[in-house]
């Protein structure tokens, strides 16, 4: 009886009617005579894009897919036929090569140079420039596929490059889809536990809210979907289970509780004519006291920091005194520590924007336009 090759590269060049078995799953390739290879293995499916607004965006799109994703969704056998100048006959004669995914998508190999890829530096700066051009739902929808192929690829993100995403899918009114890629933590690899991205999501809530003057459905949509970032956090895959090296437990973070308390006393004192009608202005007012106790107030070592703190105090300060105008806490004994906690923060507030506008020499920064919109509440 003829020994099986260790595996399937390992096979010789095929002959007629052969069924060669892997040594790895339970499936088999038959090599006919015409060359003609149909393949059953159960080969994860290749995340596929719909048609965007942007002929660029989507020459992009499936230019990944094609030269990126499904290499590194086939078996090894597969990228050798594809890549190997001595097996492309094999490709080439009719009727070819058929590969058939889990999802019974059928895929045709083709010869491909393996270094004729798209440049992942340039290419995702592109990306990011074609989104932030678009407000248009069927461009941003294309983000989760995107992300899951380089997660299935291996391919690594720069860093603060996915940073940039949220925040324009925040400009663009898309920020649901964000919300949908951290759902996906698994296949995306975003996760809530990365404080960039956790912080400017919430981040994105708090502008929504304030350009909107604090009122309206806004509010009430921004508020909705700050609780339910704040719940995903709980979940194991972010915050509720073990951290890698660079995460961080962001449920217990400056800017997220900061935010949830600051649209929630919006509601209240805006909305809901300073009635806290479902208690959760003093839930959250009682979590940031206690984040208030921890010395969370220290001088920025410069300027760069200093932007970083504002934006993430900001929040936080315009929640401990809009909270001040909900009657159950101007009835209850939380009212002067409140008023305590919001002059110590004012402090240390108005001495970064200090360092903050000695640098910036007149120009903008967003972390002033928001202590313009926060200042005066």
């Amino acid at each position: 009886m003829q020994k099986l090759p260790a595996s399937i590269a390992e096979a010789p060049a095929p002959i007629a009617n052969v069924r060669i078995y892997t040594t790895t799953r339970k499936k088999c390739v038959h090599l006919s005579s015409n060359n003609c290879v149909q393949c059953a293995y159960m080969i994860l499916a290749i995340p596929s894009f719909t048609p965007t607004s942007s002929p660029e965006l989507d020459e992009l799109l499936l230019t990944y897919r094609a030269k990126v994703f499904t290499p590194h969704a086939l078996q090894k056998y597969h990228r050798d036929l594809m890549y190997k100048p001595s097996r492309h006959q094999i490709l080439l004669n009719d009727p070819g090569v058929t590969v058939t995914l889990s999802n019974d998508e059928e895929v045709k190999l083709m010869p491909m140079d393996p270094h004729d890829k798209p440049n992942k530096g340039k290419s995702l700066v592109t990306l990011v420039k074609l989104l932030e051009n678009s407000v248009d739902s069927k461009d941003w929808n294309n983000l989760p596929p995107f992300l899951e192929g380089m997660v299935m690829a291996k391919e690594k993100l720069p860093e603060g490059w996915l940073q940039k995403v949220v925040r324009k899918a925040n400009e663009r009114g898309r920020s649901g889809v964000i919300i949908r890629c951290a759902e996906m933590v698994k296949k995306t690899g975003v996760t809530l536990a990365d404080p960039p991205i956790a912080e400017e999501m919430m981040l994105g809530f708090h502008i929504r809210a304030a350009q909107a003057r604090w009122t309206g459905e806004e509010v009430e949509n921004a508020l909705k979907q700050a609780e339910q970032v704040a719940l995903m956090m709980e979940a194991n895959e972010h915050c509720g289970g073990k951290l890698r090296e660079g995460q961080e437990d962001m449920r217990k973070s400056v800017m997220v509780i900061g935010v949830l308390l600051e649209l929630a006393t919006a509601r209240a004192t805006h909305i809901n004519a300073g009635k806290d009608v479902d208690g959760k202005v003093i839930r959250y007012v009682k979590n940031a006291l206690v984040l208030c106790q921890q010395s969370l107030v220290q001088s920025a070592k410069d300027h760069i920091e200093a932007m970083r703190k504002l934006e993430r105090w900001l929040p936080l300060w315009a929640g401990l005194k809009m909270a001040q105008k909900v009657d159950t806490v101007r009835q209850s004994n939380l009212a002067s520590n409140l008023r305590e906690q919001a002059e110590k923060l004012e402090v240390a507030i108005n001495e970064a924007k200090k360092q903050v506008e000695e640098q910036a020499a007149g120009k903008p920064r967003r972390c002033l336009n928001m202590y313009i919109e926060v200042s005066s509440l």
